[in-house]
């Protein structure tokens, strides 16, 4: 690779639109997205093969804990594969609305967000999920991120961001400052962390969130995604081929693409 300086299509053999991708190692990775769709590679993207989970929703997110063991987000529904996502089992939640985002700390601990500020979670591999205590009139949720079982964030519609708090018991509300929806969420230490969203919006906090402070960004497009590639670098992708590159805590260069690149990113 050379670090983003260029970009190649691969063939995903399917026309539905994806969603979300993991990779468990340099060649090992799945893709999901809409009507249930699920691809899967072993040869770090060269080939990709459908896999049959017999899902009819849209899969919103997907999540491994080693090559063999994962869970996907669907409708209200999660499910868990123990065979490298040959089979798939549905995991009984109390989520009554879409859910949106999933993250697992180790093989045991997991957390799902979504509809109406529902989070659920799991400390046995998902064969039990419990409602976990947010504040009222939480809208939808979009993404969740933690540093481990005491230090996560939640981030969604008109600006919400939520802490995990009470050794990881219930969710308390941070001051965003947008009422612009919000997308992604990542820290990259235990005390600096960047939510992203709509209008190309960037919010920096320095203090756990305590207090969030907006960071420039060189797109006004819809971003959508943040990942954290090393230490302090990263990524942030968006509508319009939008592609930023962050260093340091905070310093964000980049530009949305020519019209070439026709999907929403």
């Amino acid at each position: 690779g050379n670090g983003g300086t260029n970009w190649r299509s691969q063939e995903s053999s399917t026309s539905e639109r994806l969603l979300a991708v993991t990779f468990t190692d340099a060649t090992t990775g799945w893709a999901v997205g809409a009507d249930g769709a699920i691809r899967h590679t072993t040869n770090g993207g060269s080939d990709w093969e459908k896999q049959e989970a017999g899902i009819p929703d849209t899969i919103t997110d997907i999540t491994f804990h080693d090559g063999s063991t994962g869970w996907i987000t669907a409708g209200s529904s999660l499910y868990q594969t123990t065979d490298g996502g040959r089979n798939w089992t549905r995991q009984t939640t109390p989520a009554s609305g879409q859910l949106q985002s999933l993250a697992f700390i180790g093989a045991d601990t997991g957390w799902a967000a979504g509809a109406r500020g529902t989070i659920v979670k799991t400390e046995d591999g998902g064969n039990s999920w419990t409602q976990q205590t947010t504040p009222d009139e939480t809208g939808q949720l979009n993404a969740l991120f933690f540093l481990d079982g005491d230090d996560g964030w939640a981030v969604g519609e008109s600006g919400v961001i939520l802490k995990l708090d009470d050794g990881g018991q219930s969710w308390s509300s941070q001051t965003s400052g947008t009422s612009e929806d919000l997308q992604d969420v990542q820290f990259i230490n235990d005390q600096i962390g960047f939510a992203v969203g709509s209008n190309g919006r960037i919010l920096r906090t320095r203090n756990q969130g305590i207090t969030w402070d907006e960071a420039s960004a060189p797109v006004e497009r819809d971003l959508n995604a943040i990942y954290r590639t090393s230490g302090t670098n990263g990524w942030v992708c968006g509508a319009d081929g939008a592609i930023l590159s962050y260093t340091g805590d905070g310093d964000f260069i980049g530009r949305a693409q020519p019209k070439k690149t026709p999907d929403r990113l």
